[in-house]
């Protein structure tokens, strides 16, 4: 009798480690759902901030592009380089006309 009372609380151990292991796999299971889901919206995330990273690498392309464009064609319009405003932009000569020694009028 004694045997049977040993093998009963035995089997009542074995029966609540049973259940402690059934909710940790359980619990692992779930885990692993969420890495699983974290994973593919990390994934995501990468795949976006790659074409973001390409659309601004084409802009910079073509800005770079532009500012080459607006260099070139100030070289083009420069007088033979660059002329400071105040030789491209001076006052006409004054008239070469002498004045007379005779009053007005």
């Amino acid at each position: 009798m004694a045997d049977l009372i040993g093998n009963e609380e035995e089997l009542k151990l074995l029966r609540q480690e049973n259940e402690t292991l059934r909710n940790q796999a359980s619990l692992l299971q779930k885990t692993t759902r969420v890495q699983e889901e974290t994973i593919g919206l990390l994934r995501e995330q990468i795949g976006l901030k790659d074409q973001l990273l390409a659309t601004l690498q084409r802009e910079t392309e073509l800005l770079t592009q532009q500012v080459q464009e607006i260099e070139d064609q100030l070289k083009k319009d420069s007088f033979d380089g660059p002329i400071s405003s105040s030789v491209r932009f001076s006052r006409p000569p004054k008239s070469a006309r002498r004045k007379s020694s005779k009053k007005r009028g």
